[in-house]
């Protein structure tokens, strides 16, 4: 019983304090505080919890809100309206009346005044509308937008049909815009042309002109371009022959850079590449020469001879590789005719410690007769003419004439140098 009456008493309390909300709600209703009275209804609601009493007086605030809202924006939007009406800003207040008029549907002020406006648009306003597009067109048109200046046009022309101004406005604009559309097509025409002559396509910038003046007529510009083509087509073709006979000389095939040379030269006499080339094949030529020279002393074992030669081409100019392989043969050389040599005389000594002397004596004449100066030789046959002497005296005189010709000392050392050596003064 005691818990029942507690219960009441707070039951009580509660219902005085939700009563105490509502009351303070309607009075703020009353005052025009209707956002005021929404939030003490969400304060009652937190507090007390809902009830069909505060539901009922939310939607009532609510409605009397929207409603007041609604008033608000109608009797703003048509005093904003009337003031652009009176500055003649007939667009802006049509704009504005519209979007109120999408909120608001049916709005019986709203829709007067959008009645009036559309009503309002006077042959005055008419003839502003239709400058102010002729004069965007101009301006578009000096930014070099033909394309938006025209659609300029053809807007006002859709608004007034037929009018004759705008009518001949848009004729004159489209014929600027097609002579500046043609210099513009000639003008890129031109650029790919001579970009094409630029990376040397001489032919597809032959086709690209033949079609350009087709089109255009013979223009000056294409006629210069033409001179252009040929001018450097001839260029490039004679820079691309001499580069070929500069290779065909660097690889020695002097044989083949010879008659291109000849003929370009009858082209282009006085052409100071062609003259040097001219230069350097008279200079490979010669050079050659002198290897092929070299070669036949090789071949004939003239080794001397060969060296000499060697060392006086080495300084022309830097080792090519077939200086490089006479030079290398020349020490093969040497180092065989050492190495024959070396076996020449052990044999002979062989020979002449069996008794042998006339076959000794004939492999010493022939090392003397390949080098008059083999010393060594000479002293080996002088050393056994005295035992030959004895057998054969012509035999015995040769020896003694020949030392006598080379005019040997006791200790001469041989003539010739060690293989490894023979060459190093060469430059490879």
């Amino acid at each position: 019983e005691v818990v029942d009456q507690f219960h009441g008493r707070m039951r009580l309390k509660y219902l005085r304090q939700e009563n105490a909300g509502l009351a303070a709600a309607r009075e703020q209703r009353a005052k025009g505080a209707l956002d005021q009275a929404i939030e003490t209804i969400k304060s009652v609601r937190e507090k007390h919890g809902d009830s069909p009493m505060l539901r009922d007086l939310e939607r009532e605030i609510e409605a009397e809100r929207q409603l007041l809202r609604k008033r608000e924006a109608v009797t703003g939007t048509a005093s904003e309206a009337k003031k652009r009406i009176a500055a003649s800003q007939w667009d802006s207040a049509r704009v504005l009346l519209q979007k109120t008029l999408k909120e608001y549907p049916g709005e019986p002020e709203l829709t007067a005044l959008l009645d009036g406006i559309e009503r309002g648009l006077s042959e005055q306003q008419a003839r502003k509308e239709k400058e102010e597009a002729l004069k965007k067109s101009r301006v578009l048109e000096g930014q070099g937008r033909d394309a938006d200046a025209l659609a300029v046009i053809d807007a006002a022309l859709q608004v007034y049909a037929g009018d004759p101004e705008l009518f001949s406005a848009r004729a004159a604009l489209a014929m600027r815009s097609a002579e500046r559309q043609r210099a513009g097509d000639l003008s890129g025409r031109m650029q790919r042309i001579q970009a094409a002559i630029d990376r040397g396509q001489f032919d597809a910038a032959r086709q690209d002109l033949d079609e350009a003046r087709s089109q255009f007529g013979e223009q000056s510009s294409l006629l210069r371009l033409a001179d252009e083509i040929e001018l450097k087509r001839r260029m490039v073709e004679h820079e691309a022959n001499a580069k070929v006979i500069e290779q065909l000389i660097e690889k020695g095939a002097l044989a083949e850079a010879g008659p291109r040379l000849h003929q370009a030269l009858s082209a282009n006499p006085r052409d100071a590449r062609l003259l040097k080339l001219q230069q350097l094949l008279a200079a490979e030529s010669a050079f050659l020469e002198t290897l092929q020279t070299i070669e036949q002393h090789l071949d004939n074992k003239r080794l001397d001879l060969a060296e000499n030669m060697l060392r006086n081409a080495s300084g022309a100019r830097p080792p090519s590789d077939a200086f490089k392989r006479l030079v290398q043969r020349l020490a093969k050389e040497r180092e065989k005719l050492s190495a024959d040599r070396a076996n020449a005389l052990k044999k002979a000594a062989d020979l002449s410690r069996r008794g042998s002397l006339e076959e000794a004596a004939a492999i010493l004449r022939s090392l003397i007769d390949q080098n008059p100066k083999d010393a060594e030789a000479i002293q080996a046959l002088t050393a056994r003419g005295a035992r030959v002497d004895e057998r054969d005296p012509e035999l015995g005189q040769t020896p003694l004439m020949l030392a006598a010709a080379a005019g040997r000392t006791k200790r001469s050392r041989p003539r010739f140098p060690p293989a490894h050596a023979c060459c190093t003064h060469l430059q490879l």
